[in-house]
């Protein structure tokens, strides 16, 4: 597992960590230890290499979709009353909520 702070980071950890690091990547720059314990698992995981790549591509489509605008994407507006219901209570077993937190879709 690997650990941050002061403590010493293991350069062999699990794939469920190699995932959360790769997904984190995309968010913000990982410190040094953080890529070179994950590259070194990549390296030797090829489970791991291959959702590094398509976490890799799909980061990258969304964002070159965004760049070309999502005016042909549908809306929350176009959502009945039964399919927002519905997002609604899938959410909420989840423990997600409306980012706005007024409940609302």
């Amino acid at each position: 597992m690997v650990r941050t702070g002061n403590q010493a980071m293991s350069a062999i950890f699990s794939c469920r960590e190699a995932a959360r690091l790769i997904s984190e990547s995309q968010d913000h720059p990982l410190i040094m230890r953080q890529r070179i314990a994950l590259r070194f698992h990549t390296l030797i995981c090829a489970a791991c290499r291959s959702y590094e790549r398509q976490i890799i591509l799909i980061d990258h489509a969304f964002r070159l979709r965004a760049l070309k605008g999502n005016s042909d994407l549908p809306t929350s507006e176009g959502l009945d009353d039964a399919a927002r219901e519905r997002i609604r209570l899938r959410l909420a077993d989840h423990g997600g909520d409306h980012p706005d937190g007024d409940g609302k879709f």
